[in-house]
């Protein structure tokens, strides 16, 4: 049984007292349980963050135009080789940068996403990843060449290699204004 002294009198008590047995000044009981209960309480809340507010961190460490809408190809959900056409408008790089940033989300489960993006619904029609292998390495084929200059960009993801990127390509495939952005 450890003592202190009463503030109120300045005799000693035990510290399992409730009050002074000499003045009967309430004595206030040790908070260090409180601390570390409220300690264990921060912890486990600052571990959990992560786990259920991983949407929520993306979103808002991006620019606050994030809402890009588009459309998937082909498909109710976006596939790890899909694609998806967003309006021209939004073909710049503040826009191109927040919509890769989605897609990294999007694509967070996925070893392996090979997305292109496309301004003009036509031309992701035509350019299914079939027939891009055929016009990629045949260029002189001019029937490809109109619809690669609606392919604005490319999210690329393979965790096996570790590369991790968006391509964003403001002139189209065929074009010289290029900008590349790795994740």
């Amino acid at each position: 049984m450890a003592l202190k002294k009463c503030k109120e009198c300045g005799q000693d008590v035990s510290t399992d007292a409730k009050s002074c047995p000499h003045c009967g000044k309430k004595l206030k009981t040790s908070s260090c349980g409180i601390i570390v209960l409220v300690m264990i309480i921060v912890i486990l809340g600052l571990t959990n963050i992560g786990k259920f507010s991983k949407q929520s961190a993306i979103y808002k460490s991006l620019p606050p135009k994030i809402n890009i809408p588009f459309e998937i190809v082909g498909s109710s959900e976006l596939l790890s080789n899909s694609s998806i056409v967003i309006d021209k408008k939004y073909v710049n790089s503040l826009d191109m940068m927040s919509l890769g940033l989605v897609l990294k989300y999007d694509c967070r489960d996925m070893s392996i996403a090979n997305i292109n993006i496309f301004k003009n619904m036509d031309s992701a029609l035509f350019l299914t990843p079939e027939k891009m292998m055929h016009y990629s390495s045949n260029l002189n084929d001019n029937s490809g060449n109109r619809h690669y200059r609606n392919l604005i960009g490319k999210y690329e993801k393979n965790t096996n290699t570790g590369h991790h990127r968006l391509g964003i390509m403001y002139e189209g495939m065929l074009g010289n204004k290029n900008e590349d952005i790795p994740y």
